[in-house]
């Protein structure tokens, strides 16, 4: 496990993140620098596994191949740092990768827009 800064990204890291979940965008600005948090892999230049660690909310973005001990590895690690909060969607397969027993569950409400776009006042308009 690796521990690069948003300098040390190259493109094939950053292929592995889906810019398409929720908050992905919270993963692209640690990525690129503009937002505080911890980058890891196994190979910046020709990774298989990679997660973005946002510390403004703690959420872990996964990207890449990774395994149940991994995940476990990572979470434990960061957590010294503060919370980390693994984001899934319903019937998300990859919950089954997440470490037993968490502190805490949470609901999260997500809005529900067009992707590429960034006009919210149709939703604020009730």
């Amino acid at each position: 496990m690796i521990s690069i800064n948003a300098s040390q990204v190259t493109p094939a890291l950053k292929s592995l993140f889906d810019p398409n979940v929720p908050t992905g965008i919270r993963c692209f600005a640690v990525l690129d620098g503009g937002n505080s948090g911890k980058i890891l892999t196994d190979d910046p230049d020709c990774p298989h596994w990679g997660t973005v660690w946002e510390a403004d909310d703690g959420t872990l973005y996964r990207g890449g191949t990774q395994d149940r001990e991994l995940l476990a590895r990572v979470v434990t690690m960061l957590r010294q740092d503060g919370l980390v909060a693994l984001g899934f969607r319903d019937g998300d397969p990859d919950v089954s990768l997440f470490p037993p027993d968490p502190d805490a569950g949470a609901a999260c409400l997500e809005l529900d827009r067009p992707i590429g776009g960034s006009d919210l006042s149709l939703i604020w308009a009730g």
